[in-house]
């Protein structure tokens, strides 16, 4: 190709596509390769020595990005508008290839690329040759690839555990929107809508009832009753008293005969009983009947201490009891009784064959309230008050046995059952007259003249009531030597006969 001053270039025009001057005798733009219209140019160009044509290597369809010209020496000679635009070309390259640099940096740092090496390919606006194949070739590490992916993986569960705690923090929290979820409790509980009820809390008809319960029950105890076993028997035997409410209850089923008594207090505006009963021979049933579960409610005012001659203060002290009565292994309903609290642990203490809780006091003594209905909390307090003002009668066996005495036709002004006990013998006829408790009294009514102290309380506080009672002997200090004959022989027939009798007061 032959060389062409810069007076030469623009002489033949130059390229409608890409603007460069054209050269004389070509067919196509040595600069883009475009077809030169108008021109009778030859087809190829000829080479001059030591240059190597173009239209040889491309063909007529591949453009051409750049063209040189190379002297006869092996050095390329340009124009001066083919030099600026290899400069900026280069530039461009220069560009392209820090910015390759950066991104492979910043690839090894992020993920543990080595080295990443590659080529642009055509059509991003780099120079290369039409020739050059597109490379890249690249070295990426395993194991810190693998680090990378599993910092990843557990950043993601982490933040996945947040969102999961935020919003369930935030879903158990009141919901102020309708339809918000009300499964989870909320921390105070909220009063249920009262509207159609007057049952529901804060109601006036609920605050009432509930300071009606907490309210304590007051018990008045207005009306007394005394047993008259001894009375009507015309035994010593000590009677017994006790109280109830007047104005709810009243005195039903009184019956006394030789050998028990029976009496109950019933409350009228439910029928709740409580029953006293006595048997003078030991009661016995066919069914097997148990006091169980049985615990103390309240103290009781009974205490116990000499009858007929034995003194009875081993039983202990007494409680009101609740239990369950249980016949032939069936539960039968609760009982409340009056028992020696020793009968908790010590069945000894207490016998249930009349089918009810009762204790030896000589005789066997019942005082209970039988019940298969739960009772109202007022009619409960009622019985368990009745129950423990059960106790001995005070100066009840000396009003009775003065009445009986008066009553006899051998007492005296003075109050003796037997006023001639020491100077004469009285006739087995004369003492046949008398009465189980006149000959219980008369016999001790010997020993008491001389002074003789009693164990049995019913006889002491009988002598004490006396003028000319005058106690001066122990039992253990008193001896029959001071007894004349007349006293001796009436002490054997009144003892004959009350052993003949079965007489309840025979030591």
């Amino acid at each position: 190709m032959e060389q062409h001053d810069k007076a030469s270039q623009g002489t033949n025009g130059y390229c409608t596509a890409c603007g460069s001057p054209l050269e004389e005798g070509v067919s196509f733009c040595t600069k883009c390769g475009n077809p030169v219209a108008g021109k009778d140019a030859d087809a190829s160009l000829e080479p001059s020595d030591g240059v190597v044509a173009s239209s040889d290597a491309v063909e007529a369809t591949t453009p051409v990005h750049a063209v040189t010209a190379v002297d006869s020496a092996g050095a390329a000679t340009s124009s001066h508008y083919e030099t600026v635009m290899v400069d900026v070309e280069s530039d461009m390259t220069r560009e392209a290839q820090n910015d390759r640099e950066a991104a492979a940096r910043a690839t090894e740092s992020l993920y543990g690329v080595e080295s990443v090496e590659s080529a642009f390919a055509p059509g991003e606006g780099a120079l290369a040759a039409a020739d050059a194949p597109m490379k890249q070739t690249s070295t990426v590490s395993k194991k810190p690839l693998f680090i990378g992916i599993g910092v990843a993986v557990v950043l993601l569960v982490i933040v996945i555990i947040l969102v999961v705690l935020v919003f369930g923090k935030a879903g158990s929290t009141p919901a102020s929107d309708e339809g918000a979820a009300q499964d989870s409790a909320p921390a105070v509980q909220q009063p249920e809508s009262t509207e159609g009820s007057s049952e529901t809390e804060g109601s006036p008809e609920k605050e009432k009832e509930e300071e009606a319960a907490s309210e304590p029950v007051v018990v008045s105890l207005t009306d007394s009753y005394t047993t008259r076993f001894a009375e009507v028997n015309e035994v010593t035997y000590p009677a017994f008293t006790f109280q109830y409410p007047g104005s709810e209850w009243a005195v039903v089923d009184e019956s006394v005969v030789d050998s028990s008594e029976h009496v109950s207090v019933e409350n009228l505006r439910n029928g709740a009983k409580v029953s006293y009963q006595l048997w003078g021979s030991y009661p016995s049933g066919n069914a097997v009947v148990e006091f169980v579960d049985a615990e103390r409610v309240a103290d009781s005012s009974f205490v116990p201490s000499y009858v007929q001659g034995t003194n009875h203060s081993d039983l202990g002290s007494f409680g009101v009891m609740r239990g369950t009565l249980r016949v032939d292994g069936v539960d039968n309903g609760t009982v409340y009784a009056v028992i020696p609290d020793a009968a908790l642990s010590n069945p000894s203490y207490m016998d249930t064959s009349s089918g009810l809780p009762a204790f030896p006091y000589t005789f066997w003594v019942s005082f209970t309230c039988m019940t298969s209905e739960e009772l109202d909390k007022q009619t409960e307090q009622e019985v368990i008050a009745i129950l423990a003002s059960f106790k001995v009668a005070e100066t009840s066996d000396s009003a009775s046995a003065s009445k009986k005495s008066g009553g006899s036709s051998l007492s005296d002004s003075n109050g003796y059952v037997l006023p001639e006990s020491s100077s004469r013998t009285y006739s087995n006829a004369e003492l046949e007259e008398m009465s189980d408790y006149e000959l219980y009294l008369a016999r001790n009514e010997v020993f008491a003249r001389h002074g003789r102290i009693f164990k049995n309380s019913d006889l002491q506080e009988y002598f004490g009531s006396k003028s000319w009672y005058d106690p001066r002997y122990t039992p253990e200090e008193f001896s029959e030597s001071m007894l004349n004959a007349n006293e001796k022989a009436n002490i054997e027939r009144m003892a004959k006969i009350e052993q003949d009798r079965n007489s309840p007061y025979i030591d």
